[in-house]
């Protein structure tokens, strides 16, 4: 039986590398993405020094001729995709307020944060086939159930970004027998997140592990939290 094909972004750090980690030894053929080439090598030699099936694929998700290029290289290591995990992201707002954040910067995180999940949707979902599973990291402050994010308001208008995406992406999919998902991993102690985070990244991947492996494929078009549902 031929292995199953992940692709994971941002995956030389924190949630996306422990999401490689544990997928490659689930037998998934592992592609990690990132941009920074000397990290992502690194992290994907460690992963592949236990004998996984990692591939390090150098795409910048916020430049639209990298995505280019790596989708080149993607289609001559595999026909196709099983599982897509969008966790590439960034917060550079903490802190702000909205009305006094730099517009280049708001632009620049909208790039990659949705824009950048929506490219590597639209640049690989021909090759998944039925079953196929798309999970996005959103978080809790993107949520208008929990009071969204006052504290980085436009990374929470980015996630409420991707919220809608998933939302709005989910019966189109599902006439090709493809879930999409989002999440919120909790606060996890990572660069993003902070030492003073309560959760490890063991404990922040595991809705995304149970979304890629065990969950029932028609649930689609949903948000959750440790492995539950949450509003949006």
């Amino acid at each position: 039986m031929d292995k199953k094909t992940v692709i994971i972004t941002g995956a030389n750090k924190g949630l996306g590398y422990e999401l490689s980690r544990q997928m490659a030894g689930m037998h998934y053929r592992v592609i990690m993405i990132g941009r920074r080439e000397q990290e992502l090598m690194s992290s994907a030699e460690r992963i592949s020094d236990q004998g996984a099936d990692v591939y390090p694929l150098i795409i910048d998700i916020g430049n639209d001729d990298s995505i280019d290029k790596g989708m080149e290289i993607l289609n001559d290591i595999t026909s196709n995709v099983d599982v897509l995990i969008n966790n590439a992201a960034i917060l550079e707002d903490r802190g702000s307020e909205l009305l006094h954040v730099d517009m280049d910067l708001i632009h620049k995180m909208i790039n990659i944060n949705f824009f950048g999940a929506l490219k590597m949707i639209r640049s690989t979902v021909h090759l998944m086939r039925e079953g196929g599973r798309i999970i996005n990291f959103s978080s809790g402050a993107g949520s208008f159930g929990e009071g969204g994010s006052m504290w980085a308001p436009v990374y929470g208008i980015t996630k409420t970004m991707i919220n809608s995406l998933t939302f709005h992406l989910a019966s189109e999919l599902s006439e090709r027998g493809i879930s999409i998902n989002a999440l919120c991993p909790g606060w996890v102690k990572t660069e993003m997140g902070g030492n003073e985070a309560p959760r490890s990244v063991e404990e922040g991947v595991q809705t995304a592990l149970w979304l890629a492996n065990d969950a029932p494929i028609q649930y689609t078009g949903k948000f959750f939290r440790d492995k539950k549902e949450i509003p949006w």
